[in-house]
């Protein structure tokens, strides 16, 4: 190490850094047998931080100019995602917990049993009608909402994704019902395969039902919410979110990494 320069130096740290954070997210999709294009964004960012450095530290005698000035610019891309990721995860762990018990206490103590609430809880990975650890976790949040507010109704929404076996919404629908939820309280969206189309097809289910709710109350996981409550604002809804808790750190911390590539493909897609 002490022979490669400072420079390369520092290429290695931010390289191990996003190695960090995106090797073993990659392990884990390759493991849970993912979609090829979730598996094909993670391969293509671990390729792209490991292979430059290497190839820079290796043939560092032979660079000529131009090559010195990519290697710059790999160690500016580098830092940049490096700072923007540490800042996005310390934004996530602050802004995103309205725990569901405060905020069951909360929301019924301002409006009583909830009449005119709709609740809508975020679907998210399903084996068949067995909902996985997420997914339970914000059906939990939805069922302790639902009971301090039964006046509420409630929109699962989620489409059936690869290896699923069902719509994750009717999978939602049979889990709050087996809780003791009455079944006419649920209404099912079974298309939305993502966060845009979870609120537009809500808002469109909500519309031909002639509902009109009085709140509208968001359910997903913590480190989805803010994500949600973005757009929300970007569909000019009116909204509450209440986060249902990641079950450990682990679960988390990829999640967060998971959620750093959907905000780049939002701001893309939103902004730009």
């Amino acid at each position: 190490m002490k022979n490669i320069g400072r420079i390369n130096k520092i290429m290695l740290a931010f390289s191990a850094f996003v190695l960090a954070c995106y090797l073993p997210y990659f392990c884990l999709v390759l493991y849970k047998g993912e979609s090829f294009f979730s598996c094909f964004i993670p391969f293509c960012v671990v390729l792209g931080a490991s292979l430059p450095a290497c190839l820079f530290i290796k043939y560092r005698d032979r660079l000529k100019k131009p090559l010195r000035v990519l290697r710059v610019i790999y160690i500016a891309g580098m830092c940049f995602y490096a700072v923007t990721f540490t800042l996005f995860a310390v934004n996530i762990g602050v802004c995103s917990y309205t725990g569901a018990a405060e905020a069951a206490e909360m929301l019924a103590g301002n409006d009583g049993d909830g009449e005119g609430d709709v609740i809508i809880v975020f679907g998210c990975r399903t084996y068949g009608y067995t909902p996985g650890q997420q997914l339970k976790s914000r059906l939990e949040t939805a069922h302790m909402l639902l009971e301090a507010l039964p006046g509420s109704i409630c929109i699962v929404t989620g489409g059936e994704g690869e290896n699923e076996g069902v719509a994750e919404a009717y999978s939602m629908c049979e889990y709050l019902v087996d809780c003791g939820i009455d079944r006419e309280r649920i209404y099912p969206e079974a298309y939305a395969v993502n966060t845009y189309e979870n609120i537009e097809l809500s808002l469109a289910l909500m519309a031909e039902k002639g509902i009109e709710p009085e709140r509208i109350i968001g359910v997903s996981s913590d480190f989805h919410i803010p994500r949600v409550q973005y757009l929300f604002d970007y569909y000019d809804v009116d909204a509450d979110t209440v986060s249902a808790p990641s079950l450990d750190l682990w679960q988390f911390f990829m999640s967060i990494v998971r959620e750093y590539m959907a905000y780049v493909k939002l701001f893309l897609v939103t902004v730009i």
